[in-house]
């Protein structure tokens, strides 16, 4: 890990560091000066460059972390439906969740609430036709 905080990274994003040019001459620049800064550059790249994949990893690390809360946090809710690769992603698909997982709810509640009958007596069924005796079958056939 770099020896900065996340806030001089931070101000280092916002207000890069001015690396003085030597003012060239007539013939150009300084064979030796500029092989110098180009190695400052170069190494100034890399430590930004190791910074940079050091921050994203963190990142990574922190949302995965986030989501594991937010789910744990939210049982009513499946985690499959919890996802994203930024917090903010992590929210916005939580939010979408809920309002499914509410949606969900009232549609099996409205379901259950036209599905139920009011108590009473049974309601009237046709005669046992195992316990009828042929003639009586024949009977019920013509009458239908």
């Amino acid at each position: 890990m770099p020896d900065t905080t996340p806030a001089e990274t931070t101000m280092e994003k916002e207000n890069p560091p001015v690396i003085p040019r030597e003012s060239a001459g007539a013939d150009g620049p300084e064979e030796s000066g500029g092989a110098g800064e180009t190695e400052t550059l170069k190494a100034r790249l890399k430590t930004l460059e190791d910074s940079l994949v050091s921050a994203k990893a963190e990142n990574v690390a922190a949302v995965a972390a986030y989501r594991a809360m937010t789910v744990a946090a939210n049982r009513d809710v499946p985690a499959d439906l919890i996802t994203g690769q930024t917090v903010a992603e992590v929210a916005a698909s939580l939010a979408d969740a809920r309002e499914l997982v509410a949606w969900v709810k009232a549609a099996l509640e409205t379901t259950a609430r036209l599905g139920r009958v009011p108590p009473g007596a049974p309601g009237r069924t046709g005669p046992d036709i195992e316990s009828l005796s042929a003639t009586e079958k024949i009977k019920l056939g013509v009458r239908k």
